[in-house]
């Protein structure tokens, strides 16, 4: 019997006068990385964020780990949310903190742990994402690569068991876009993290994903292994991944 981790079931929302999902149904097995690619606006994002329970469905079952989280009160949330962690799209740093204080902030809130403690466990998440020796620096004196870095440390700071990427690699050089594409595998490995990853980065989605999942008018349509998804005679799929302005997707 495969090992679920998230199940979504028949899910609906409605946001103002569109109706962004329209019967989800999703299962994420427990330390897979699934990619779920589709058209700007299309609720990817909006997905995610019911995952985590910042949404909640017009209609719909979400249940992680066995557990319904649809309609939980914010204690039984707040405790579900630890077993995330969260690389938002962009990095979203507090430019008034150092790099130390950016990545122990979740160790600092909920574990209440000395600082010396946290000093401690936050050098070790930078090592584990390649950013040794900046604790004390702040978000502007780095990078974007480097914040997006720095960020992924902070989303692996709680040990979670599963991570959200919303579009890692956005905004990135092609090089760099290859080490976060090294980071997610190799942490994914390393600690037994589920994954889910919003990505647009065709290339990306190639490299880290298990599976893919392919949102479309407000359902998942099509989901598979790599290299079924991105060999797909789909004629809907075919030119979304062609980047094609030629076939049945209006654009």
């Amino acid at each position: 019997m495969v090992n679920l981790m998230i199940e979504i079931t028949n899910l609906f929302k409605r946001l103002g006068n569109k109706e962004v999902l329209k019967g989800v149904n999703l299962n994420v097995e427990k330390g897979e990385t699934l990619t779920i690619m589709g058209q700007s606006g299309c609720g990817k994002s909006v997905l995610l964020k019911h995952i985590i329970g910042l949404f909640q469905p017009d209609k719909g079952s979400i249940k992680i780990e066995g557990k319904e989280i649809v309609g939980m009160n914010n204690i039984e949330m707040s405790e579900i949310r630890k077993k995330f962690g969260v690389l938002f799209q962009n990095s979203a740093l507090f430019d008034s903190m150092t790099v130390w204080e950016n990545v122990g902030f979740m160790l600092k809130e909920h574990k209440k742990l000395p600082p010396d403690k946290i000093k401690e466990i936050v050098k070790e998440k930078l090592a584990l994402v390649g950013m040794k020796d900046i604790e004390e620096k702040s978000p502007s004196e780095l990078s974007g690569g480097m914040q997006k870095r720095v960020a992924l440390a902070r989303a692996i700071s709680m040990e979670p068991e599963i991570v959200l990427y919303d579009e890692p690699t956005t905004g990135l050089d092609p090089i760099m876009s290859e080490i976060i594409n090294e980071l997610i595998i190799s942490l994914s490995k390393k600690l037994k993290i589920t994954s889910i990853v919003v990505t647009h980065d065709i290339r990306s989605a190639s490299e880290i994903s298990d599976r893919i999942a392919f949102l479309f008018n407000g359902v998942i349509t099509q989901i598979d292994s790599h290299d079924k998804i991105l060999n797909t005679t789909d004629p809907i799929l075919r030119q979304f991944l062609d980047g094609s302005t030629t076939g049945p997707i209006e654009t």
